[in-house]
């Protein structure tokens, strides 16, 4: 009479999920986010890239030099990332801030955040040219794009890149 040998059947199961996760891992590692760090990584302003997720969402943590095109840097990273990834996403850009930044951000903050809620973008330019001036700021740029509200500011070799999403779309501006 045949004996069932069950020790035999746990070992090939556990084989075969080594092998399935194992497999899997390779496959996402090596033909997905390889090639998708290293098209990144090829931006001259990234320094470095870490990517995190699942099969729902993916994302992108982006650590940057500086540069002085805020929005071409942040329009090539979107490019990238959905041309080659399928799911949704999200990225992070990492500056080098100093505690002077930090200090005119915290201030500037409310009233960049309020401009973009609101759409009042000139608002937003006065406030930080007057709070730029205030803590001696050696450089700031504030832009505005169809998709984005851009603040970059730079104190010597330190940096700060904010990018806000538009609270409401230029289709609701113009119905108003």
């Amino acid at each position: 009479m045949n004996k069932f040998k069950w020790h035999v059947m746990l070992i090939a199961f556990v084989i075969s999920l080594i092998l399935f996760w194992g497999g899997s891992y390779l496959f996402k590692r090596h033909f997905r986010e390889n090639p998708l760090e290293a098209e990144l990584n090829g931006i001259e302003a990234v320094e470095r890239v870490e990517i995190n997720g699942d099969r729902k969402h993916l994302h992108v943590d982006v650590y940057t030099q500086y540069t002085d095109n805020l929005p071409e840097l942040v329009t090539e990273i979107d490019r990238i990332l959905s041309a080659q990834v399928k799911q949704e996403y999200t990225f992070d850009l990492h500056d080098h801030r100093n505690e002077k930044i930090e200090a005119f951000f915290r201030e500037v903050e409310p009233a960049v955040y309020e401009g973009a809620r609101v759409g009042n973008y000139r608002s937003i330019q006065e406030t930080v040219a007057n709070i730029a001036s205030e803590h001696s700021i050696d450089e700031y740029y504030f832009s505005v794009d169809h998709q984005y509200v851009y603040l970059q500011v730079k104190d010597g070799d330190n940096y700060l890149f904010v990018v806000i999403p538009h609270f409401r779309s230029i289709e609701e501006d113009k119905l108003s």
